[in-house]
């Protein structure tokens, strides 16, 4: 069963969370519902979140501190580059893949 973004809005102004799939959910929809998450003081997940960029992201969890939670995955890759350099500017061991 496929749910529209109203009625997304409508169980979170219920009070429900929700989980939302940020691969089939435009940014504007996005927005949404994260304006009728603080309304409703209520908790959401986007799952599928990795094809977001980082500004739309921050641009999100600002609307609603708090309140929503990214379901993100890095890669192998993007996980070494986010290990920083052991002292002396040497690539830090642990960070081989």
């Amino acid at each position: 069963m496929m749910i529209t973004t109203v009625q997304l809005r409508k169980i979170i102004a219920a009070g429900g969370g929700v989980v939302v799939d940020g691969s089939r959910t435009t940014m504007q929809q996005l927005k949404e519902i994260a304006t009728e998450a603080v309304k409703s003081n209520v908790k959401i997940t986007i799952r599928n979140a990795t094809n977001i960029t980082s500004h739309h992201l921050e641009q999100l969890a600002s609307m609603a501190p708090g309140l929503i939670t990214f379901a993100l995955t890095l890669n192998a890759t993007q996980a070494a580059a986010s290990v920083p350099a052991a002292p002396g500017g040497e690539e830090n061991p642990s960070s081989s893949v």
